[in-house]
């Protein structure tokens, strides 16, 4: 019997996962948070599927996985989980087979000041970056900064998400960098401010890596996005194989300088001012949201990381170099309207643009409850969208 996978959770990354792995004779084990409703947590193909409220029932969830004779593979989904993982690492390395960077590396990527030190001393491409401070001069912090300029926390945190803020604040004036500046410093105090890199959707890239304990890279995946959510600033919601040898060899050598070990992935923008690309952020010690890519261009990263760490063999197909595009269904429709909306886009050029082969991540004929479930789900945000749209009309109307 093969090691079970466990997956942690089967939102974000997690049902990617699962439909990487399902066909290898793996028992995949999902966890999912209580009372958060998803689609892909109905799947027939997860065997069994945990739910938890908070860290401290996760971390005792966890622990039962003691018991078991052979140490389960644990897969990491979000930022949360991997410092959950990263602060109780002892802990959890003897009960799962894991790698995920030391801890001053995962500080080094995911702090961003931190991170734009580094690439200062090390010829990384940027973007020009200020650190703002609370009581600092908040005009005198962006004086050597071009507009339009975006404004993100240092290091991003749950409150951030919870305060239903977007990934970052772009700001095109003075006047909107006060406005966002105050909303964001409400809710973190340690935030920096970057020049925005003119380009669209579709001139994002990036790299998906996985790297064993002895910092060797396994495989690597390099793709652009076409479409994402939130527009500008979201995840990709289409996204496809991209040739550009740079993205790949600047994301192996900035992970080689640090010793990289485990998951990571590197994103980079095209300045369509003057086509360089510009590194935005990086993923750390867990799988992207879009990841599902690379198994459909045969590099599974999932299974290259469970082989690795089983010592296990697997017939994974070669790399196709051919073009699929990969859909989120969901987030694609709503990507797609606010573009016709904004009039970057029109119904012909949509449909132009998902011409060839596609792969849907949560439409698969073995496991059609999902894609059933997701299908309702639209239907009913479409419906209560419809209500609120006719419900505003009639009050215009009385008044």
């Amino acid at each position: 019997m093969n090691p079970s996978a466990v997956i942690l959770d089967i939102n974000f990354a997690g049902y990617g996962i699962v439909r990487s792995l399902h066909r290898f004779n793996i028992q995949l084990i999902a966890f999912k948070q209580k009372k958060i409703f998803l689609a892909a947590a109905k799947s027939r193909l997860v065997d069994k599927l945990i739910t938890f409220y908070g860290n401290n029932e996760l971390y005792d969830l966890l622990t039962e996985f003691k018991d078991y004779k052979v140490k389960p593979v644990l897969f990491l989904t979000s930022d949360s989980y991997v410092l959950f993982i990263a602060a109780n690492r002892v802990h959890f390395q003897n009960i799962f087979n894991f790698i995920i960077p030391e801890n001053p590396t995962i500080d080094l990527l995911m702090k961003k000041s931190l991170f734009y030190d580094f690439a200062l001393k090390n010829n990384i491409l940027i973007p020009r970056t200020s650190r703002v401070i609370i009581g600092d001069n908040t005009v005198k912090s962006i004086e050597n900064l071009e507009f339009p300029i975006v404004i993100k926390p240092t290091y991003r945190k749950g409150s951030w998400d919870k305060a239903g803020f977007p990934k970052v604040f772009i700001c095109n004036n003075e006047k909107e960098y006060l406005e966002s500046y105050r909303k964001a410093i409400s809710v973190e105090e340690d935030l920096i401010v970057q020049e925005f890199i003119p380009g669209g959707d579709s001139d994002i890239y990036y790299c998906m890596t996985y790297y064993d304990g002895n910092s060797r890279c396994l495989g690597t995946f390099t793709g652009k996005k076409i479409r994402q959510w939130p527009v500008d600033l979201g995840t990709a919601t289409t996204t496809t194989i991209a040739h550009e040898e740079f993205v790949t060899s600047e994301t192996i050598r900035v992970f080689n300088m640090i010793k990289y070990a485990g998951f990571g992935s590197i994103e980079y923008k095209k300045s369509q001012k003057d086509g360089k690309f510009y590194i935005m952020e990086a993923t750390v010690g867990r799988l992207d949201q879009t990841e599902f890519v690379t198994t459909v261009h045969g590099v599974n990263l999932p299974l290259i990381c469970y082989g690795s760490q089983t010592n296990k063999t697997f017939q994974i197909p070669g790399s196709n170099d051919k073009m699929i595009i990969y859909i989120d269904s969901f987030k694609e429709l709503f990507s797609a309207i606010k573009h016709i909306k904004r009039n970057d886009l029109t119904l012909s050029q949509w449909i132009k643009s998902l011409k060839g082969k596609k792969a849907y991540l949560h439409l698969y004929k073995k496991d059609p409850i999902v894609g059933l479930l997701l299908f309702i789900e639209i239907l009913e945000l479409l419906f209560n969208k419809t209500k609120l749209v006719l419900r505003q009309f009639w009050v215009n109307k009385q008044s």
